[in-house]
């Protein structure tokens, strides 16, 4: 897919953030050939190798050859990015994300960088911390989010074509639209999950092993409490739904009304 997407010398890619979604991501532009040189920045400087990066960002030097930024960081550490981003990019670069909350990230982009910044957020899992290998064809024939927001039509593009070199569909919707379908369809059953793991802690008995239960072991807790936190409103929404639905089960349940439950859950 990365045939005739850029021109004979290719692009230069910033990963900022290496774990498993940030590394897959750089393995897989340079594989298509969408990317000839990654520039990455980690925590944690042996992430870096096992992203195949190219060399680690000089932020000063590199800013100037730059010509995608891909944020693959928690929620917190977008905007003061974008910031550090926005003092030093080149005019022609633009930025992308890669977290799971799109309204509260809008908030905060320099107006300097609106026209150059599309929000993506790739559905393919990703909250995980630590242990996976990158794979750079965990994106192929998945949906990738994109918030084209107050970018312009060739931002719009050259981001498109990124995730087309990596063989994702994109799809454009709204933040708002994005923050409420994950709110009910992932924060929330995600952070139940892990709730009620947190409750029968011996899932053995069932033979469910942990890389099978919704929130893995490593997962980090710091990472879902910033998503959460994030999309709050929509979270809050989410659980005031779900309250009332428990609460006509918890009805069903106790007056033993079976035809009731199969309503439920038909609905």
């Amino acid at each position: 897919m990365a045939v005739d997407l850029v021109d004979e010398q290719g692009l230069t890619v910033a990963v900022i953030g290496t774990g498993f979604i940030g590394a897959s991501i750089a393995k897989g532009l340079l594989e298509s050939g969408f990317a000839t040189q990654i520039v990455g920045e980690d925590i944690d400087s042996s992430a870096l190798q096992q992203a195949s990066i190219t060399r680690r960002l000089d932020l000063a030097q590199d800013a100037q050859v730059v010509d995608i930024w891909v944020l693959a960081v928690p929620p917190d550490s977008v905007g003061p990015w974008l910031e550090r981003i926005a003092a030093l990019a080149q005019p022609g670069a633009v930025i992308t994300d890669t977290t799971s909350v799109k309204e509260s990230i809008y908030a905060c982009i320099p107006d300097g960088l609106r026209s150059r910044f599309v929000g993506g957020h790739p559905l393919i899992g990703g909250h995980q911390h630590g242990c996976e290998v990158p794979n750079p064809h965990c994106f192929a024939d998945q949906h990738w989010i994109l918030i084209p927001g107050d970018a312009d039509d060739t931002t719009v593009k050259r981001i498109e074509q990124m995730v087309f070199a990596l063989d994702a569909i994109p799809v454009h919707m709204t933040a708002s639209d994005h923050d409420r379908h994950l709110a009910m369809l992932s924060h929330l059953p995600a952070t139940l999950a892990g709730m009620l793991g947190g409750l029968e802690r011996d899932l053995s008995f069932a033979h469910i092993s942990d890389s099978n239960w919704p929130i893995r072991t490593g997962t980090s807790p710091e990472l879902w409490a910033q998503v959460l936190m994030h999309n709050r409103d929509e979270v809050r929404l989410a659980i005031l739904a779900l309250e009332g639905r428990l609460q006509e089960l918890l009805r069903a349940l106790e007056s033993g009304d079976k035809s009731a439950i199969s309503q439920m859950l038909s609905d």
